[in-house]
């Protein structure tokens, strides 16, 4: 069971690495903020597209180092049977997820566009079953 805790945790943090993929290399503002943008009838001039970049970024480098510190942390110690590790791994990735699951599902419901919020809950979900595994494993 440890095995697929680790990769688990392992496709959690490639869940990551995507993600800031699409935040750094994607187009500023995002599909569905631009489409909540329209709906309330705000134009973004260069100086707003630039601080909605720059919030982009730091979130894609957010992303990449909690992947990173997940992926250090199941190859090493998780794999290792390392109980704190384990507990850092779904602690850090729980707060993430609940981060991206809440807030865009909340603004969905409120916009009705549809946000990336099931991606969060799938990657809580990853974590989640990677850290029962890891326990019983």
């Amino acid at each position: 069971m440890l095995i697929l805790a680790v990769m688990l945790n392992c496709l959690a943090a490639g869940m990551l690495f995507l993600g800031a993929a699409q935040y750094t290399l994607g187009s500023v503002p995002a599909d569905y903020h631009a489409e909540i943008l329209e709906k309330e009838g705000v134009e973004l001039s260069p100086h707003m597209i630039g601080i909605l970049a720059s919030l982009y970024r730091s979130l894609a480098a957010t992303m990449a180092a909690l992947g990173l510190m997940i992926l250090v942390l199941s190859l090493g110690p998780v794999a290792q049977d390392a109980v704190w590790a384990q507990g850092i791994v779904a602690m850090a990735g729980s707060l993430f997820a609940a981060a991206a699951t809440l807030g865009p599902l909340a603004i969905e419901g409120e916009t009705g566009v549809r946000t990336p919020w099931r991606a969060g809950l799938a990657f809580g979900g990853v974590i989640f079953a990677g850290f029962f595994l890891a326990l019983i494993g």
